[in-house]
């Protein structure tokens, strides 16, 4: 018998159970449950940056990236599809472990904004991380 577990996309604790179903009268059903601590080889804190502002009104939100594994992380920019209306910078905080990337729009909020920024790594466990980015007006 074998079990597989697919686990792309999920972090921290995960538990998967599964049915097994035998011919012993005394176990029909057997029940296997794996639990387990997920930590991806790239943490991104938040996932997903949600600003908020007033029309006119500057924002700005920043997103930690660090690296789980042992080997150090290069980042390079890659996609970022609302440059036009949007800076980001990223700045290393811990060399080759911590990163900030910081996101402003200074010239204030005309209209809601919606989209992600692409950073490529040199991780083949994970080639590219993604930081999905939006912006809300409030009255």
């Amino acid at each position: 018998m074998k079990i597989e577990v697919y686990t792309a996309g999920y972090e921290g604790s995960i538990e998967k159970s599964a049915n097994v179903y035998t011919n012993d009268p005394d176990w029909k059903i057997v029940v296997l449950t794996i639990k387990a601590q997920l930590k991806p080889a790239i943490g991104i804190s938040p996932r997903r940056l949600r600003l908020s502002g007033k029309k006119g009104e500057a924002v700005q939100g920043e997103v930690e990236i660090k690296a789980n594994l042992d080997k150090p992380l290069i980042l390079k920019p890659g996609s970022f599809n609302l440059a036009e209306r949007m800076r980001y910078t990223i700045k290393e905080v811990e060399k080759g472990k911590r990163f900030i990337v910081q996101f402003k729009r200074e010239q204030g909020l005309t209209e809601p904004l919606d989209g992600y920024l692409k950073i490529e790594t040199n991780y083949p466990e994970k080639p590219e991380v993604a930081i999905y980015v939006r912006c809300d007006l409030v009255q």
